[in-house]
């Protein structure tokens, strides 16, 4: 199996994930692409530093804390969930 293979089964785990997180909401699977995207790129951040040991402390909650969150308005101006608002680790 290639990287690229493995990285779309990733995302497309982590997606289905936040859709039923979510409530399974009709008509926005980018929303959930995007904090798909944005886990992923955490989580590679984060073995990315592991590997070179500069956070061997911390773990992927603890990226996730340090994020902005980004609130999702529903149509009719309902707020939604929030999620991540970017997904650069700070190394």
């Amino acid at each position: 199996m290639s990287i690229e293979y493995l990285r779309h089964e990733a995302l497309t785990s982590l997606a289905y994930q936040s859709w039923l997180d979510r409530g399974q909401p009709i008509g926005s699977p980018e929303i959930d692409w995007t904090i798909a995207e944005q886990k992923l790129a955490a989580q590679e951040a984060l073995d990315l530093a592991f590997a070179h040991e500069k956070l061997p402390e911390y773990s992927l909650a603890s990226l996730e804390a340090c994020l902005p969150a980004t609130t999702i308005t529903q149509a009719g101006g309902e707020p939604g969930r929030q999620f991540l608002g970017t997904a650069t680790a700070r190394i």
